[in-house]
């Protein structure tokens, strides 16, 4: 578990210094799906360097593209309807905003009512 929270840690400091390092790493790394199986399976500590670097990287088209194929609005919109802890939320809202530029995955966040769930998360 410290391997996985060490590793996380690095890829996001890594996304977070510019443009280019965060368009390395989406055509480089086959990343998406384990940090899907992140969300969904591991500790806190996991979910939230997982939520962050799939936030940092929901600007690619390529992670759009591979986390709309992959089911991830579901994963997203089960782990907001589950989840507490704010900074987990925050990372999962931004990436369903970004994923919001597909019209398909309009419609998906909108029939899975994920709308009404994060009207309630803000109230």
């Amino acid at each position: 578990l410290c391997l996985v929270h060490a590793s996380l840690s690095l890829l996001v400091q890594f996304a977070s210094l510019d443009m280019e390092n965060k368009t390395k790493l989406a055509c480089d790394l086959d990343i998406s799906d384990q940090l899907l199986h992140i969300l969904k399976e591991y500790d806190e500590d996991s979910k939230k360097f997982a939520s962050k670097l799939i936030c940092l990287l929901c600007i690619e088209e390529k992670i759009k593209s591979e986390v709309t194929s992959l089911d991830g609005i579901q994963v997203l919109l089960r782990l907001l309807h589950s989840e507490t802890n704010m900074e987990i939320i925050w990372n999962v809202i931004w990436c369903l905003v970004q994923l919001s530029s597909f019209d398909d995955n309009k419609r998906e966040i909108r029939l899975m009512g994920g709308i009404p769930l994060i009207l309630s998360i803000l109230w």
